[in-house]
Order: structure tokens, then sequence, then C-alpha cells
């Protein structure tokens, strides 16, 4: 095999384990140390940070065409959550809750015209929220939207692994505390994985998270804190 060949064939196989592997962008990564224990005065972690948000949607649909009815346009409520576990570590929702309204099959965008006024609030959508942590939901996968978070003075800065087009993709998150129970998170940077040199994707933000104080934390596991000593390698 020619020089050249043998380079596009080790260049081929590198994309490709970048790709497939569940940890890109591990370079990244800041472990927090081992004796790392949160100060509650600094940021409470008896219960989840969320964040109010909307996005449009269209609660009836076309049956000629099943496209959306625009003049059934509405805006949805849904909230975003982060738990803060005392040893550093962190659990983002990121896309597991898509709003408050009781839809139906839950993931169904049509045809709940009826239940907006009683559903589509934000109360309903931390209910939701609630109900998947009683039926942990969200410790069925040790890495999805799983990850690391560091405090410095009055800042805060996650790194979370998130879905992306091939794999699970690094995305940091940087905040600003305001006390022990508010942060406003300000930009995001995800690192893209497709090729090793695409540039990350970088957003500013001003998204508040508030505290809610809850019983049932989300399931602890997480692939980073198990294998801390492998990765670090």
């Amino acid at each position: 095999m020619h020089t050249r060949q043998m380079k596009r064939l080790l260049l081929y196989i590198s994309t490709f384990l970048v790709a497939c592997s569940p940890l890109t962008n591990v370079r990244f990564l800041k472990f927090p140390p081992s004796d790392f224990r949160i100060n509650n005065n600094i940021l409470k972690t008896n219960g989840y940070y969320y964040c109010e948000k909307q996005t449009t949607r269209y609660c009836r649909r076309i049956p000629s065409n099943h496209i959306a009815d625009t003049a059934s346009k509405f805006n949805e409520r849904y909230i975003s959550a982060f738990f803060l576990f005392n040893d550093g570590y962190a659990y983002h929702t990121g896309g597991l809750i898509i709003a408050g309204v009781n839809r139906p099959g839950f993931y169904s965008s049509y045809d709940y015209c009826d239940n907006l006024a009683e559903f589509n609030t934000f109360k309903s959508a931390r209910e939701v929220f609630e109900d998947h942590l009683s039926k942990n939901y969200v410790g069925r996968n040790s890495l999805h939207d799983k990850g690391v978070f560091h405090l410095q003075r009055d800042t805060i800065h996650f790194q979370i692994y998130q879905s992306g087009s091939h794999s699970l993709v690094l995305t940091e998150h940087f905040g600003i505390i305001l006390n022990d129970t508010t942060f406003r998170l300000i930009k995001t940077i995800r690192h893209q994985n497709t090729f090793p040199k695409t540039k990350p994707i970088v957003n500013n933000l001003d998204d508040l998270y508030q505290f809610k104080s809850h019983n049932r934390k989300a399931d602890s596991t997480n692939y980073l804190r198990d294998n801390r000593i492998k990765i670090e390698k």
C-alpha cells in the first residue's frame, strides 16, 4: 500500500473512532477534585434548578395532509433543569422535558387544543418533570446528559455530554451565581465531533435558573465518575 493511501486509511480510521467514541473531546474535561464537596451556602443541592422557556407549537393538524394547522399556533411552556451533586458531578435534562402539556402519547405535538388552558403552564411542566424523577427515567443511561461542574468565586461552569448527530458531544455551559438558589447561564460551547477540526458552536444566553427543593434526586450513576481513573489516563 502506498504511503498516501496508508495516510488516508489512518485518517478514515481516526475519524471513525472519533465519531463512534462515547467520549468525544475528552481533552476538554476537567474533573472535580476527589475530595470536592459543594458548600450549600454557595448553591443548594437538595433539589433541582430550572429555567422557564417557551417554543412555538401547533396543537392541531390538517387531516388531509397531516401538516400543522397554522391557525392553532401557540407558545408552549416548558422547563430545562440541572441537578448538582455534592461531589462535583451534574445532570442536565436537556431535551428530556418537551413541555407540560398533557399531549396524547406525551410526545405527539398535535390534537390537544382542548387541554391547553389547563396543562400549558410552567407548573405543569415541573409536575411532568418530577413524575419522570419518580419513575427514574433520568438514570437509564450512565453518560447521556451527565457530566461535571466547577465553581469559582461567583461563577459556575458545566461540562455535559449531550446528543449529537453521530454520538454524544461535549457541551459546556457558563454561568454567574446570583445567590444560593439562583444562577444565570450566559454562554454555551458545543464541541463538534464529526471531524477533528470542526469549530465549536458558541451561543450567548440569558437563562435564569431557579432552585426548587425536591426529595427525589436524579439517579447519581455517572459514567465519568465511575470511570474517572480510566478516562484520565
